[in-house]
């Protein structure tokens, strides 16, 4: 029902390793991922999560057996930094749920909490699934309540303060305008294997067999790489033509067709 949370009882530490396996799958060439030297000078610890990283870890579900396919995420914010070393736990709300014009289906959608061990939540995301089974019909809406006001752009506030002069005198197109209207085209192109879209989701505890049963299902046309992912396909595509990124956000992100491996 709406409004119900689900606090998942698995938390799971970002590694080294964890995050430079990510890179080895997605090319990310800003230096806010892949630099220590500069965050540091744009005052972080240390080297960043990528966003496609975390919301990957924001939106994995384990036990969703039950759901066909991912739909879509909106509404996706990075507000506190992720690092290597940071141990992760997740929280999910059933924001609103309807069922499909044809009445056999449902599509729900949750609300998702990456929190680290400080308790700081660090992302939210909308996420929505699509079910087979109908559901009972609800006009409501359910929205997060929260012990203190989050500021869903304070991670963001503070890397535009940092780069107007870190960035001051260095080569960077972090800050170039761009004109509403502009079609880029990305020449990058990518897939992913079987075998890496395993890990992959090995790493966030997916168990859908939708991602796994070769046995049952053909790897060519009927193995679905995990929507985050595939998130992280579009987005290692986008970055090289992008030319340098310091932070992300996602407004609206649907999901038309299958990606296979």
């Amino acid at each position: 029902r709406p409004g119900d949370k689900l606090s998942i009882p698995y938390q799971s530490t970002v590694t080294e390793s964890m995050v430079d396996f990510w890179h080895s799958a997605f090319f990310d060439n800003n230096r806010i991922h892949t630099s220590t030297p500069f965050c540091r000078q744009m005052g972080l610890q240390d080297r960043v999560v990528p966003f496609s990283l975390a919301l990957f870890l924001a939106s994995a579900m384990t036990h969703e057996d039950a759901a066909k396919v991912q739909v879509g995420f909106g509404n996706v914010s990075y507000l506190w930094p992720i690092f290597a070393g940071d141990t992760m736990s997740q929280v999910f709300t059933v924001s609103k749920m309807r069922n499909t014009s044809d009445g056999s289906h449902s599509i729900i959608n949750f609300t998702c909490d990456l929190i680290n061990q400080r308790n700081r939540l660090c992302m939210r995301a909308d996420k929505a699934l699509l079910f087979q089974f109908p559901v009972p019909e609800s006009n409501l809406v359910a929205r997060v309540v929260e012990d203190e006001p989050v500021d869903r752009h304070l991670f963001r506030d503070h890397l535009l303060s940092k780069a107007t002069t870190v960035l001051a005198d260095q080569p960077s197109n972090s800050l170039a305008d761009l004109k509403p209207g502009t079609l880029i085209l990305h020449s990058m192109h990518r897939a992913l294997t079987f075998s890496q879209s395993q890990q992959l989701a090995s790493l966030a505890r997916l168990t859908h067999e939708r991602h796994f049963d070769s046995r049952r299902f053909d790897r060519t046309h009927e193995i679905f790489v995990p929507g985050g992912l595939v998130l992280g396909i579009t987005m290692s595509g986008a970055a090289r033509d992008l030319h340098e990124i310091l932070h992300e956000e996602i407004h609206s992100c649907s999901y038309v067709n299958n990606l296979h491996p």
